[in-house]
């Protein structure tokens, strides 16, 4: 009896507690251990709607868009509905290829977090890469203020130069870079990187890539987006067993979502492992995203399947603008030792 009264008065600490842990790896974009610990809470009390919004959100990470739709909807009318539940709302509308939905949640989370620049930011980016020029106009006009040399509008328009394919795109890198010099922001000078070896990968320059990028890791540790993309790079350079030992760090780190899995298919295609490839491919979400796409089409190439390469490779092509980000620029490049 003594111990059933204890465990029943500690209950709401313990609950309280796992709330807060799937927080705190929700914070760090760590997506399985955050949705284990909103389910545990979920689970002890069905009506905890701070834990359906955490659980949405870590499926949305984790690229199970229609799940994390699910448990969105299901916290919406409640006051636990904020503006990081209508952007992760809106990224998977976004990853479905559903870009009214998405555009609708944007707004929603502008509604609700007005003075939040870097959602204004993230909002921008958004814009540009589903080639929505009114989305990235109006993001753009919220993010000026006074100062037109403000560095998140310095990133946004380096984005938008170097996804639309623009001719200004070095100018703008070279701009950014010179007013990254004074900036202390982790997060703004890992950006800087990522935009810098996305570039050298479109231009075919692999080993400048992975440099560039690992110089970003080393600022900030285990950035999912700089993970994934170093793995990318090594892969185009012939070496398929580092990029897979690069990639599996997630599984220290906890990282996962969409571009680790669809980096993967692609390292397990260069090995010949075309069956766990394909299992792979067919968990990733039923999107429009060019990382996806090319990981569907470089399988597909890879088995023979010409009438689904086809088809994919037309749908990239809708879809990519930036100068050299060709599918040909999938396929590894044996270098000398």
């Amino acid at each position: 009896m003594h111990r059933s009264i204890v465990l029943l008065l500690l209950a709401p600490l313990l609950l309280a507690s796992t709330l807060e842990r799937g927080t705190t790896h929700l914070k760090r974009h760590q997506w399985r251990m955050a949705a284990s610990a909103f389910k545990d809470v979920i689970d002890r009390e069905p009506n905890n709607h701070e834990a359906v919004v955490g659980l949405g959100r870590a499926l949305a990470g984790m690229g199970q868009c229609k799940r994390a739709l699910w448990r969105l909807g299901q916290a919406r009318p409640t006051p636990a509905w904020n503006a990081d539940a209508a952007l992760a709302e809106a990224d998977c509308w976004h990853q479905r290829g559903d870009d009214s939905q998405a555009d609708a949640a944007w707004e929603e989370a502008q509604i609700l977090a007005p003075g939040r620049r870097l959602m204004t930011y993230r909002m921008a980016v958004a814009g540009v890469r589903t080639g929505d020029e009114a989305q990235y106009n109006a993001a753009l006009d919220r993010l000026q203020g006074p100062d037109d040399n403000d560095l998140m509008v310095a990133m946004a328009r380096t984005w938008r130069a170097l996804e639309w394919g623009e001719a200004d795109f070095e100018q703008s890198l070279r701009e950014l870079e010179k007013d990254m010099q004074s900036v202390r922001s982790r997060g703004g000078r890992a950006q800087l990187f990522i935009i810098q070896g996305t570039a050298w990968l479109d231009a075919g320059e692999n080993k400048l890539a992975e440099d560039t990028l690992r110089k970003g890791s080393q600022i900030l540790l285990n950035h999912p987006g700089l993970n994934a993309l170093i793995a990318e790079a090594v892969r185009r350079r012939g070496y398929t067993n580092n990029s897979k030992l690069v990639l599996d760090r997630r599984v220290v780190s906890v990282m996962d979502g969409v571009l680790f899995d669809a980096i993967e298919v692609r390292i397990l295609v260069d090995l010949g492992k075309f069956d766990q490839a394909r299992a792979l491919a067919n968990t990733l979400p039923d999107s429009y995203d060019p990382d996806i796409l090319a990981s569907r089409w470089y399988l597909a190439q890879a088995t023979g399947d010409e009438p689904a390469a086809a088809d994919l490779a037309a749908e990239y092509q809708s879809r990519v603008w930036a100068v050299g980000r060709t599918l040909d620029r999938l396929h590894p490049m044996s270098e000398k030792p």
